[in-house]
């Protein structure tokens, strides 16, 4: 699927049995990115998972979890990110 417009995004951290979850930390996902929609579920089925290009992830604050999901911004790699439904 291609982001028609810019989207309020959420971050993603590893958490139990190395699952998936979102976090609280807040981003934009950039008009025009490419992404893949994942079949996981939010801990609140609201959310939907994304894996996109990590160039496309814009940070809203900058913090250490926020750094290392864009930095460094190179195409081939990817993160998961959660957009509402």
């Amino acid at each position: 699927m291609i982001i028609e417009k810019d989207l309020p995004c959420f971050l993603s951290e590893k958490g139990y049995y190395n699952f998936i979850y979102p976090t609280d930390e807040r981003a934009i996902l950039r008009e025009g990115c490419a992404a893949e929609r994942l079949s996981w579920m939010s801990g609140d089925n609201r959310m939907i998972a994304l894996r996109v290009p990590r160039m496309c992830v814009l940070p809203i604050n900058f913090s250490g979890s926020s750094t290392k999901h864009i930095n460094p911004p190179i195409q081939e790699e990817t993160t998961i990110v959660w957009i509402s439904r």
